[in-house]
């Protein structure tokens, strides 16, 4: 739910008027009707004050949305090609490896074979 739906559900609830929550804030009728319909939004003062008069925590009154986030195709996309090359590095570290362990193999035959 967004910022402007809260605050008038709250200002309801309360059974106030705009009016009645604007000279609570110390603002003017039309900005409070404005936050409500997300013409624009109050300001970090505002909020803690919203927060105050309606004796709820900050967070509810920020609560931004009642829907859990669903990624979008794009931002999957994005995901899906930063783990292929994840992967592509990985693979390449481990085929690094497997030459440095045949390497070490081979060394390690050859010192044997100069101490007999």
């Amino acid at each position: 739910m967004s910022i402007g739906r809260v605050i008038r559900k709250k200002r309801i609830q309360n059974l106030w008027s705009q009016r009645l929550l604007a000279d609570l804030v110390d603002v003017s009728q039309s900005t409070i009707s404005n936050w409500e319909s997300e013409a624009s939004f109050p300001d970090a003062e505002a909020i803690k004050k919203l927060a105050e008069i309606f004796a709820i925590p900050l967070y509810k009154l920020l609560n931004v949305s009642e829907e859990p986030h669903t990624p979008t195709e794009s931002s999957l996309s994005t995901q899906h090609i930063a783990y292929e090359e994840l992967i592509s590095t990985q693979r390449e570290l481990i085929q690094n490896l497997k030459t440095q362990i045949t390497i070490l193999r081979e060394e390690n035959e050859r010192l044997k074979s100069q101490l007999h």
